[in-house]
C-alpha cells in the first residue's frame, strides 16, 4: 500500500517561505516550525494532518524543520518548538506555542 503524500508541505527555504505567502495571501496559512528531536512537534504532526485535510483549501498548512530552514526560523523570532505562526495577507496575525491543540483550533477559526 503506497504512504499517503502529506497534505502539510514542507518548506525548505526563506524564498520557499515567502513564496507561500505571496501564493495563498487570501487565505490563512498556518506554518508550523518544529524539530525531528522535539516530542511535542511528533505529537501534533499528525492532528495538523488531519486538519489539513478536514479545511481542504480554507485553511493551508506548511511546516518548517528549523535545523533545515533556520534563516527563516531566525527571521520569524521562533524561539521554542513547536510554533504555530498563523499568516493572512502575507502578514503574521497570530502564533500559538507548544502542543495546544484546542487553542490552535480556536486560532484557526478566528482567523480562517
Amino acid at each position: 500500500m503506497a504512504e499517503e503524500e502529506s497534505l502539510v508541505k514542507q518548506i525548505s527555504s526563506h524564498e520557499d517561505f515567502i513564496a507561500a505567502l505571496a501564493t495563498h495571501s487570501e487565505t490563512l496559512v498556518v506554518i508550523d516550525f518544529y524539530a525531528v528531536w522535539c516530542r511535542p512537534c511528533k505529537i501534533i504532526a499528525p492532528k495538523l494532518e488531519k486538519w489539513a485535510k478536514e479545511y481542504g483549501d480554507q485553511v493551508i498548512f506548511y511546516k518548517i524543520n528549523i535545523n533545515v530552514n533556520a534563516q527563516t526560523a531566525e527571521i520569524c523570532k521562533v524561539k521554542s518548538m513547536p510554533t504555530l505562526q498563523f499568516y493572512k495577507g502575507g502578514e503574521m496575525v497570530d502564533q500559538v506555542f507548544g502542543n495546544k491543540q484546542e487553542l490552535i483550533l480556536e486560532t484557526i477559526e478566528k482567523h480562517k
